[in-house]
């Protein structure tokens, strides 16, 4: 954005090709960086509570809002297109510095802290593999009872006996019932016989043979691994795995918030910037601009209203608010005369663009991390932050059809210009004409 600024606004020395091909560079940059932002922050407030994730979104509604009314001030106080153009990016980048510096403060706060590690913990404590060669699961899976289930895996030191030394000598490992329990023993039901010993250090012993209690941990997956698997291939295919599945828990989500943010690019601001004005001619586009943010705002905001919407709920009204597309696109089309003319219109169509955008844009984003356990709440925000790029790009490409068919833009103006009618006129008095009304007799 300084480069922008600098070189492309404020020196001007690029020819007009060179600095839209600066404009699309500077653009996917920041597309970029804005991508791997929003999936870090919702991934990040999906281990914080439900209202963070809405605070975080109206902070986006807020941000747009000010972008809105930052163009409106540098438009007004600056007559020259290019000094509000280059105040407009000064004023933007001072606002992102000041973010940054915030963000590192607010990732020091003790409530920030306090949730993330309960979010490592919870994500540590959920699954415990074991990760064996193949020659050792049978052995290890199969308990006293000859049941394949969940087991527990006590890690213990050496048991003394009544002499005082160790009965063996490194620590070893027992597979106990499937119970958890940090403190407790747990016992061997009577009448059963001691499993065969493991090679070397590893044993399975019988629970009642401690002296004392040790911690003891419940065994949920067991993974199977060769020694020439790469560590690298099973972490990616845990993640997919692990993806899939909270995919499954939150689609409905993705789908709806997809839709919506669909809608609204194929809209805003490509087709808004196109609907023609006789009255408020180039501060159109702004003002339509300046409705959809402050309403989208408000919308997030009335997303923290205390009311469970449903899966199907959220659907609908994503699939309602596609009917806003050939609205709209009617104030711009065809360009001579819009089928749809004035500017109430597309103002109201815009105020509840914004408005829905916002409301549910926002709900679909703060529900969906409570349908997942704790430990996979920052994947939930990420994939919900994936469906909403992905709205995001397919009503770009949209916008663009939508621009096309509109076709090139015209020299002639869609305002209609009504003929002055010319008025009888009278020819001026000479002063001959005033001598010879003055002398004459009435």
């Amino acid at each position: 954005m300084l480069f922008v600024a600098v070189c492309n606004i404020g020196w001007d020395g690029f020819s007009r090709d060179v600095s839209y091909t600066i404009n699309l560079v500077a653009i996917g940059v920041v597309a970029f960086g804005c991508t791997v932002q929003q999936a870090s922050y919702y991934g990040f407030t999906g281990c914080l509570p439900p209202r963070y994730t809405q605070a975080v979104m109206a902070g986006e509604s807020a941000a747009g809002f000010w972008v809105s009314l930052d163009r409106i001030i540098t438009k007004y106080g600056f007559r020259q297109p290019q000094r509000s153009t280059f105040m407009f990016f000064v004023f933007s980048i001072l606002i992102l510095l000041a973010h940054s510096m915030l963000h590192h403060v607010m990732m020091r706060h003790p409530l920030v802290q306090y949730y993330l590690r309960l979010t490592n913990e919870s994500r540590n404590r959920r699954r415990i593999q074991l990760h064996l060669n193949p020659n050792e699961d049978a052995t290890l899976m199969e308990s006293e009872a000859g049941e394949a289930s969940y087991g527990v895996l006590k890690l213990q030191s050496p048991v003394l006996s009544t002499t005082g030394q160790a009965e063996t000598e490194t620590n070893t490992f027992s597979f106990a019932n499937p119970v958890y329990s940090p403190t407790a023993v747990a016992s061997v039901p009577a009448g059963e016989s001691a499993a065969e010993p493991l090679p070397e250090n590893v044993a399975f012993e019988q629970s009642s043979a401690l002296r004392t209690p040790r911690p003891s941990y419940k065994v949920e997956d067991v993974v199977f691994e060769s020694p020439e698997r790469p560590t690298s291939w099973r972490a990616f295919k845990r993640g997919v795995l692990a993806r899939l599945a909270v995919g499954r828990a939150i689609y409905p989500y993705q789908v709806s918030i997809g839709l919506v943010y669909f809608t609204t690019l194929s809209l805003y601001p490509g087709i808004a910037s196109e609907i023609p004005s006789c009255r408020l001619d180039s501060w159109m586009p702004i003002v339509l601009m300046s409705c959809f943010n402050f309403f989208d705002f408000i919308g997030k905001i009335a997303a923290a209203w205390p009311y469970e919407w449903s899966r199907s709920q959220l659907l609908m009204a994503s699939g309602i608010r596609l009917l806003l597309v050939p609205l709209m696109l009617l104030c711009a089309a065809p360009r001579q005369s819009p089928h749809i003319v004035g500017d109430i219109y597309p103002i109201l169509f815009s105020v509840v663009l914004g408005f829905s955008n916002g409301l549910f844009g926002s709900v679909p984003m703060i529900l969906a991390p409570s349908r997942v356990g704790r430990e996979h709440r920052e994947i939930a925000g990420n994939m919900m932050t994936f469906s909403y790029n992905g709205g995001l790009l397919s009503g770009s490409l949209v916008s663009y059809l939508l621009l096309g068919m509109l076709g090139p833009k015209s020299t002639h103006s869609p305002c209609r210009v009504y003929p002055t009618p010319l008025l009888p006129t009278r020819t001026p008095p000479t002063i001959a004409n005033l001598t010879y009304a003055a002398t004459t007799p009435h």
